[in-house]
């Protein structure tokens, strides 16, 4: 029996919109040559509900999907032309279903990151543009999304207010994610240059890294655990000594639970950044009965309980306190705050490399990547490259051309 009943619209552009006997939900059946250049299936179940709203919210669907069939065939144009930008979907509704597609593969952490984004790059009315309007701006034409996005970057402005160019940098490319997106699901004619994009950032050269001394940590924890210290004291010194002694970020020791634990094989299971892997990190015995003292003392007791205690707090929150806590122990942070730990741990692994560890093992112990190592961690003084310099050549002397080429050893002071 032929389920497709009630014909709603003939086609207008690849496809047509339909709803099935005995289902309230519209449907979008697409041409055959359409679906397969698109590389997906003819018939789309949308979803949504067969109502007025519902029948322009599908056919704004269908005109994006036609859009992106266009594109793909270069036509996108002649095809569409202006009409698709009086039908298509606003900046807005186009995050709102980027944030409920994409989002739903990500962690609550990277949806927060792209609606920050979103809030720093759009001013008030301008998300009620179209996602496909275009704006003529300095004699170009150009997409008014990719214009705001560049308005931000070149004043360091969002609606909250200056931002630095560090962090400017950082909604410029989370926001770019969602516009790759809207290209890629057909709702934009073209991306956004991304070369064009990152010549208008500044030159901004590497910024040093900053850590914790050995010392500086143990009077923080000293403090902490002192005779009389309060329960919120005794807590941050525990975020500080597994900080200290394990790779984890802080949001992630917050939320490390007594079962991710194997006390077995002495590993921790930690959730990726990306939110939907896990990773093993190997510790030491000690580091797993600190864990296990730590638990015992803040009441963890079942798998699901957090063994550092903290139930609902924000990092701001807990700023608030560690900054108490770093006066009163007379420990100058200098804008360090709970990141640099983990760059402390980074770079206590790196000062192995060559000794008893490669640069491969690093990378897995401290959870940071390649390239971030070589970028970032591998940069020696030029005292230490010469030393090595010299372990590898000796005080040999070079002769060249009948000269005598003087060693460092050999070189006097002018």
């Amino acid at each position: 029996m032929n389920t497709r009943q009630k014909k709603i619209k003939e086609p207008r552009y690849i496809g047509r919109i339909y709803k099935r006997k005995g289902n309230n939900r519209l449907y979008i059946v697409l041409q055959r040559t359409a679906a397969s250049l698109l590389g997906i299936t003819r018939d789309i179940a949308t979803g949504i509900q067969d109502t007025k709203e519902g029948r322009e919210e599908a056919e704004e669907l269908l005109v994006a999907l036609t859009h992106k069939y266009n594109a793909v065939r270069g036509g996108y144009s002649n095809a569409l032309g202006s009409q698709h930008r009086t039908t298509g979907l606003t900046i807005k509704q186009a995050f709102d279903r980027f944030v409920e597609q994409h989002g739903a593969q990500r962690s609550a952490n990277s949806v927060r990151n792209y609606k920050l984004a979103y809030n720093a790059v759009l001013h008030h009315g301008e998300e009620r543009k179209g996602l496909a309007d275009e704006s003529a701006h300095g004699g170009k034409k150009q997409l008014y999304v990719e214009h705001l996005l560049e308005m931000m970057i070149t004043t360091r402005r969002t609606a909250k207010g200056a931002v630095t160019p560090e962090t400017c940098e950082i909604y410029a490319r989370t926001f770019l994610i969602f516009l790759q997106w809207s290209f890629d699901e057909g709702l934009m004619p073209r991306m956004a240059s991304r070369k064009r994009i990152r010549k208008l950032h500044p030159h901004m050269p590497g910024k040093a890294i900053k850590i914790y001394g050995q010392d500086e940590i143990d009077q923080l924890t000293a403090y902490c655990y002192r005779e009389g210290a309060s329960t919120s004291e005794r807590r941050i010194g525990h975020l500080i000594s597994v900080l200290a002694r394990t790779p984890l970020r802080i949001h992630e020791a917050l939320t490390t639970r007594l079962g991710d634990i194997d006390m077995t094989t002495h590993t921790l299971k930690v959730q990726r950044k990306d939110g939907r892997q896990w990773e093993y990190v190997p510790l030491m015995a000690r580091d797993v009965e600190m864990l296990k003292q730590i638990a015992a003392e803040t009441g963890a007791k079942n798998p699901a309980d957090r063994i550092l205690g903290y139930r609902e707090t924000s990092t701001s929150r807990l700023r608030r306190t560690y900054l108490t806590v770093a006066k009163d122990a007379e420990v100058e942070l200098n804008g360090r705050l709970f990141h640099e730990y983990k760059k402390t741990y980074i770079t206590r692994m790196v000062q192995r490399v060559g000794k008893d560890l490669s640069l491969q093992e690093v990378s897995r112990l401290a959870r940071c990547s390649l390239q971030v190592l070589e970028k970032h961690y591998l940069r020696m003084g030029s005292e230490h490259l010469r030393e090595k310099l010299n372990h590898v050549f000796g005080d040999t002397v070079e002769i060249q051309a009948g000269v005598q080429q003087p060693n460092d050893s050999q070189t006097t002071a002018k």
